[in-house]
This record gives C-alpha cells, structure tokens and sequence, in this order.
C-alpha cells in the first residue's frame, strides 16, 4: 500500500535497494547467507547450509564424522592463550555467533561458552570448537521452519539440561516453538 511505497521510498533515498524479491514455491533467494525458500504446502525454511559448509572448507573440516550433540567437559586450570590461539578462538566465536543469531539457536549456548571462555582456557576453548564443528557437520541442514498449520495460539515448550557432573553447575535451556510444530 502507500504506507509500503512511502518507506520503501524513503529507504531509497539513503540506501541503494535490490530489487524486490518475492518469496514463493519454486524460487528460494540468499539474504545475508540466509536461503529463503517455501515448500509446496506454503511452509517457509530458512538456513544457512551454505554458510556452514563454507566454514568446514575454510577449516579443512569438511571429511570429520558429524556429532548430533556437543558434549561438554568440565574447565580444566586455567592456561591463558598466545595471541595467534586467541585470534582463532575469538574468529570462531564470531563465525559461530553468526549462526547463532540467525537461523541455529541451539549454538547460542555452546558459543557464548566458547567466547567467554577463550581468553583463559585456549586448549579446552579449542576442544570446544572442534565439538561444534562436528556438531554443525552432522546438523547443517537445521534451521528455522515457518509452519503454515497451527495457530499463534499454539505454544509448545521443551526442556533440555545437561548436567556435567557433580561438582559442576547444570545447564540448562528452553525451547519454544509458537504456530504449530
């Protein structure tokens, strides 16, 4: 409508647009290293394949074996990292960070672990890294799915804890799903 037409003109005074893409069955598009596309039933899939394909080849990670979890080891004494440890850790949880606040919330936890504990714990930090690679290995195809059925009434919710032994804390996450499943 003409409330549509006033932004998007008002963008277009400051920023040069792409042209407008329209999402529907049979034509995905890539916004952001994000692939857009709809299934036959009106279903809308977002993910980022691609993106974390790109980072198992740029890693040389592409032939490990794939994990379908990332399991957790207690912090070992603390070993600060050399500058050149550091700068890996700290690009890893960026590149993961990325994932993390698009399309693959379940990395959110595992990389804010990574980031925060890069600074002082380099071997453990670049265990932790190797873990989610394989993880991404076995998962990339995962995203985030638009359902068509359900309702916004609709609200599932799943708990998830894993408990790293007795003399550790827990953790634990929440995942809700709204529209349908």
């Amino acid at each position: 409508g003409p409330g549509r037409d006033a932004v998007l003109g008002a963008l277009g005074k400051v920023w040069t647009l792409d042209k407008e893409q329209k999402l529907r069955i049979g034509h995905p598009f890539t916004v952001r290293s994000i692939k857009n596309f709809m299934r036959k039933n009106g279903d809308i899939v977002l993910h980022q394949r691609a993106f974390i394909q790109s980072l198992l080849d740029k890693y040389h990670k592409s032939p490990i074996n794939g994990n379908k979890t990332v399991q957790m080891d207690k912090l070992p004494e603390e070993r600060l990292p050399t500058p050149a440890e550091l700068k890996v850790l700290q690009t890893y949880s960026g590149e993961f960070n990325w994932l993390a606040t698009r399309t693959r919330l379940d990395l959110s936890y595992y990389t804010s672990l990574l980031a925060s504990s890069c600074s002082k714990h380099a071997e453990w930090g670049l265990e932790l890294a190797k873990k989610i690679f394989r993880f991404l290995a076995s998962t990339r195809d995962q995203g985030i799915l638009i359902s068509v059925s359900g309702s916004l009434d609709d609200l599932d919710a799943w708990s998830d804890a894993g408990y790293a032994g007795a003399d550790t804390r827990s953790q634990s996450g929440l995942v809700i799903m709204w529209g349908g499943t």
